[in-house]
């Protein structure tokens, strides 16, 4: 997946294809997050941001960076001492006309005569002319204070011949390795994955790439690869897309020591079990939590449109099957790409030290020149997990109704029959109490409020969800299946709930029963398994606070 960039103009007759995506009713999405960086000119461009936390603590960031006016432009090097909260430029690193696709590494142990804590920069420099595409190294010694440059690793024609998306990490033995994809044996392979190593810490590099994923059929072209190491399993992971005839399709393959992947094998499409998949620019990292995380340029839906696209993140325990989350931040993409905005291309993710939160970076059309790097930080599917609705929602996806999130209050004001929902954590939770204070602003004909519970498949309208539902009407407890239709389960009438005030409703699900602490309010029904939480109205309009969610019985 080609940047489409006013000046460099390569574009995949694929791209097109799997940007169109039609069907479900789009829902809407949370927070667009806060700067990582804001350009000085409407003549910077950028996008493709990478971000690293360091063994000292301190987070890193760069991204991809052009000058709209053809000058020399940087790789700017921003730096965070609050894990991200706010950030300030720490160094810049020139590159050439075009300073694309940035890769940050700090070495974990002595390689060669380079101690650990040595910082690593890769970049795809293009010139002014296009005529080369240049994978360049830069090395710091001061943590991206100041930087020296090694050299070029490898060096390719332009597009269809060229190299893209260097990205660096050591194998099983101890090797670093540079992975990139690689256009230049385009009369077999449109475009392949391969790897060089370096056994002195990136000072010299063998020459020929090693393949690691190379499609029999010519018009594929593997692309954008990243890889992690799997401590749950001792193996390493890659994602990767592959774009051609199909939709740029996002892949995963394993491999037991980091460098042996068989070619030939062009892994397995992840996909959830309630139908999302990714195309376009993935990015995995493994969680401190102990958990996959992948996400991706947009969504893919079974069967329709993805009313998420653009908005989730997947997980894995081992990267077999997957579950999904909302975001952190809805990046906002506009109509695409333009001349300085390539929005959401390539997204990063950034674990936190402990795995509870996830951070996610990437370019947004938003700014008084039009483009952003913007970053925003969520729950990263762990429990337990507490919603702030401090100044937004991050980590939500809302589908159908009108929401604000102000001074810890989340409310919905359209109300209507539409069963207006928002969805937060994972769709791998298991059982789980969710526990929240639910008001009923205004009640129309049997009108509700209330919390969802294991929900897998939103999507825009009155039951549209799988899952369960349990609402608070003015003087009873509601319980209720949701497949596309609704089964009621149980109807517990409880003392008057008056319009504007607050009900403590905690739902424990566990098994296959359902329970409301402090009531006879209870379900038996084992049609669904694991999903996220939410809340939901129907013919009322209504608010919530302090939201939590805490394991049962040993759930995630």
């Amino acid at each position: 997946m080609r940047p489409k960039l006013a000046l460099w103009r390569v574009v995949i007759a694929a791209a097109a294809a799997f940007l169109v995506v039609g069907g479900a009713q789009a829902a809407v999405a949370n927070v667009q997050g806060d700067p990582l960086y804001a350009p000085a000119s409407a003549s910077e461009g950028m996008a493709y941001a990478r971000m690293i936390r360091l063994s000292t603590g301190t987070v890193l960031a760069t991204f991809e960076h052009w000058d709209g006016n053809g000058g020399v432009s940087s790789y700017v090097v921003r730096r965070s001492d609050d894990d991200g909260a706010t950030w300030s430029t720490l160094s810049e690193v020139p590159g050439d006309t075009y300073s694309f696709q940035p890769f940050l590494y700090e070495l974990p142990r002595q390689l060669g005569g380079h101690p650990a804590g040595t910082l690593l920069l890769f970049g795809l420099t293009v010139d002014k002319n296009s005529t080369a595409t240049t994978i360049r190294e830069w090395r710091s010694d001061d943590h991206g204070a100041t930087w020296s440059y090694v050299g070029a690793p490898q060096v390719g024609g332009p597009s269809p011949r060229g190299i893209w998306e260097p990205f660096a990490m050591l194998d099983r033995a101890g090797r670093l390795l540079l992975y990139f994809s690689d256009e230049r044996q385009s009369a077999t392979y449109s475009q392949f994955l391969g790897h060089i190593v370096s056994a002195d810490g990136g000072d010299s590099w063998t020459a020929a790439p090693v393949k690691d994923v190379a499609s029999a059929t010519q018009a594929d072209r593997p692309g954008m690869v990243t890889v992690a190491y799997m401590p749950a399993t001792d193996r390493y992971i890659m994602s990767f897309e592959v774009c051609g005839p199909g939709n740029c399709a996002v892949r995963v393959k394993t491999s037991a020591d980091g460098a042996t992947w068989n070619a030939g094998d062009l892994g397995t499409a992840v996909r959830t079990d309630d139908g999302r998949g990714l195309y376009g620019s993935p990015v995995i990292v493994w969680s401190p939590a102990g958990r996959l995380l992948l996400t991706g340029y947009g969504e893919t839906l079974v069967g329709g449109g993805a009313p998420e696209d653009h908005q989730i993140v997947l997980s894995s325990a081992t990267g077999d099957s997957w579950s999904w989350m909302p975001a952190p931040i809805a990046v906002p993409i506009g109509n695409g790409s333009t001349s300085n905005c390539n929005p959401n291309y390539s997204p990063d993710l950034l674990p936190s030290a402990d795995g509870t939160t996830v951070r996610y970076a990437a370019a947004g059309i938003t700014g008084p020149y039009g483009c952003q790097e913007l970053t925003g930080q969520s729950n990263a599917g762990v429990l337990p997990y507490a919603a702030d609705f401090g100044a937004g929602d991050p980590g939500w996806i809302r589908y159908g109704g009108s929401w604000s999130a102000a001074n810890g209050v989340y409310g919905e004001t359209t109300g209507g029959s539409g069963g207006n929902k928002a969805i937060a954590g994972s769709t791998a939770w298991t059982s789980y109490r969710v526990s929240a204070d639910v008001r009923l602003d205004s009640v129309g004909t049997n009108g509700n409020a209330g919390l969802l519970v294991r929900a897998t498949d939103p999507t825009v309208g009155t039951d549209n969800l799988d899952g369960y539902y349990v609402g608070v009407t003015a003087n009873s407890i509601v319980i209720g299946r949701q497949a596309d239709n609704w089964t009621p389960l149980s109807v517990t009438p409880i003392p008057s709930v008056p319009a504007g005030s607050w009900y403590h409703l905690a739902v424990t699900v566990d098994g296959c029963t359902i329970t409301v602490d402090g009531t006879a309010a209870s379900a038996t029904d084992c049609t669904f398994t694991h999903g996220a939480v939410g809340v939901r109205d129907f013919n009322a309009t209504a608010s919530w606070r302090n939201l939590r969610v805490e394991p049962v019985s040993g759930s995630r």
